[in-house]
């Protein structure tokens, strides 16, 4: 909302004290003040009104982009890992032993229900060897982290598995001492909103989605749209 001035208030206070023309101290404070709530108020709606979604949203931001440098630092492959399946959600950001480190093929073992027994222990056996591997960065968080509020990751892909959408286990996006990292899609949600951050590979520029939904609707419909937008936004950043 613009910020109006008394024009006649200040007419009026001018004549009274003679030379002292202009604005106060206390007004020019008062109204930057005005003006400041007014910026705030204009930037929070455009993160979608929650403090929680733009700290999560920051938050990735800035782990991707200390991820990306700390690949190129160290000469060793660095990776924000999220673990989906718990409650709340975990994720930590982590770096491998040295630069000879080389990632095994998932891609074979990404659909479960294709899979036989021992190749279900084989991927699990893969999964747990790389994770031993790769140990947390002190330098950038204490602990693991969790996300805010009913804030949740709905689903994550990446350029090096983009023929699927992860939604549960185990998810990570990968940084290379080389510059390049995998173009990454991370999906939340939250009470009545859906919002994503994408992750492009050669680049510290990352693009940030919103969309709210009628909270007045039935949770099983509101959960229905959610999830048509999830697929949606994936859907796109597949063509794309």
């Amino acid at each position: 909302m613009p910020v109006f001035l008394n024009k006649s208030y200040i007419h009026t206070q001018n004549k009274d004290q003679g030379n002292n023309s202009g604005f106060s101290l206390i007004e020019i404070l008062v109204a930057l003040t005005l003006v400041g709530i007014v910026i705030y108020s204009v930037d929070f709606s455009l993160t979608g009104g929650s403090d929680d979604v733009e700290s999560c949203i920051s938050t990735f931001e800035r782990a991707s982009r200390f991820a990306s440098h700390e690949a190129i630092l160290r000469g060793t492959m660095v990776r924000i890992h999220l673990s989906l399946e718990k409650n709340p959600q975990e994720w930590v950001l982590e770096a491998a032993p040295d630069g000879d480190f080389i990632l095994p093929l998932f891609e074979k073992y990404d659909d479960n229900s294709k899979l036989s027994l021992e190749d279900k222990a084989k991927k699990e056996k893969m999964i747990k060897d790389v994770n031993n591997k790769f140990s947390k960065i002190s330098e950038f968080q204490d602990e693991v982290g969790t996300l805010p509020g009913r804030i949740k990751i709905v689903g994550v892909a990446t350029s090096a598995r983009s023929s699927m959408l992860v939604q549960d286990g185990e998810a990570s996006i990968y940084f290379y001492p080389n510059g390049e990292k995998d173009a990454a899609l991370m999906i939340f949600s939250g009470a009545a909103e859906v919002f994503s951050l994408t992750i492009g590979p050669f680049t510290d520029e990352m693009q940030r989605d919103f969309f709210t939904f009628d909270k007045k609707k039935s949770e099983d419909m509101l959960l229905d749209e959610m999830e048509a937008k999830a697929k949606e936004i994936y859907d796109k950043w597949l063509k794309n």
